[in-house]
């Protein structure tokens, strides 16, 4: 949990030490192309502060900084930076009366929404974006008196933009949450709790989509169980025997290509589906057997493991694949444990 965790504070970072060189730069462009035009003032100091902004943030990030307090940094630049300029654009409007000139902060306002959004929970994220919003109205209440009703129109549109984006992304995030949850059941009625690979019923789904390709590709299954199992759990106990399982079941992936397709089956069995031939299948077999063998497992050192396989035949169904694989998996243990039974030697 603690490195999910931190590989996520790590995505933060890394998407901030990306994005915050261009909106500095964006920044930027707007004070160098505007620095000739005019003398000095408040609107060239605000657009200083937001790039100051943005450029010690990307310090923060880049030295690694904790990243609530780097957040917390730009957040509160961006909001103080909204605020001034809607304060500049109502008091130049004052007494106006006519067409209503276009503002540069109604580009970053989505921004600035989306980022408090972004970092922040989302009871804390409704009560920034209506302290924002709030913010945003108080300098044209203020001047109400003041201010022309082509003006007021145009602001009133500018408000209701804003609800809309709140509005729109409490309800994408809780898609988005709803869809993460949905995606999460889904992942575990398809896999196994104690060695996190597929489940039967993930197999079942494996078992159906190959064969449903078998007339086009090649496929195989290897079908194996641990070696005196029972005794294992009898003599060291049951945390033992499922440390013993979620060892053998990295071990195993360790050994398989990303197609190959690996589930526990129930209790000590186990289960690998891959395209190729059944000769190949064996080979992979006799490769997990060795490596299997030769691992030292935390409390029991030595482990074996029985293996039977099988490839498609033309007319087969799962339950007669099923069936033969299984006798070549008992075969194997009759015959002594600890070895690959396959067409080859059966």
């Amino acid at each position: 949990m603690l490195e999910k965790e931190q590989s996520f504070i790590d995505l933060r970072r890394n998407i901030l030490l990306v994005i915050l060189p261009i909106l500095f730069l964006s920044a930027l462009v707007s004070i160098v192309v505007n620095i000739g035009k005019q003398e000095v003032h408040f609107d060239f100091i605000i657009k200083m502060f937001l790039a100051c902004t943005f450029m010690i943030g990307w310090f923060a990030a880049l030295v690694r900084w904790k990243m609530k307090l780097l957040e917390l940094i730009i957040l509160f630049g961006l909001y103080v930076y909204h605020w001034l300029k809607v304060t500049i654009f109502v008091r130049s409007h004052l007494g106006v009366v006519g067409t209503v000139h276009f503002d540069s902060f109604v580009v970053w306002l989505p921004l600035i929404i989306i980022f408090t959004y972004a970092i922040w929970s989302k009871r804390l994220a409704i009560r920034l974006s209506l302290l924002l919003l709030i913010g945003s109205i108080i300098p044209s209440v203020y001047y109400i008196n003041e201010l022309s009703a082509a003006f007021l129109e145009y602001f009133a549109q500018l408000i209701l933009a804003m609800i809309v984006y709140i509005l729109v992304l409490i309800f994408s995030f809780k898609i988005i949450r709803t869809h993460a949850e949905v995606e999460i059941m889904r992942r575990q009625l398809r896999v196994d709790p104690l060695t996190q690979v597929g489940n039967r019923f993930q197999i079942d789904e494996w078992m159906q989509s190959f064969l449903g390709k078998a007339k086009e590709d090649e496929y195989s299954i290897i079908f194996f169980d641990i070696d005196h199992f029972k005794e294992i759990n009898d003599q060291f106990g049951h945390n033992i025997g499922d440390e013993v399982l979620r060892e053998l079941a990295q071990v195993v992936q360790n050994e398989l290509k990303k197609n190959e397709h690996f589930g526990r089956w129930g209790g000590e069995e186990f289960m690998i589906i891959l395209r190729g031939s059944e000769c190949a299948a064996y080979r992979l077999a006799e490769i997990l057997r060795q490596a299997i063998e030769s691992h030292n497992f935390t409390g029991i050192h030595r482990l074996t493991a029985s293996f039977g396989v099988t490839g498609y035949i033309q007319g087969d169904t799962t339950e007669s694949m099923l069936l033969r694989v299984d006798q070549r998996l008992y075969a194997s243990k009759n015959v002594g444990r600890n070895i690959v039974t396959g067409r080859i030697n059966e």
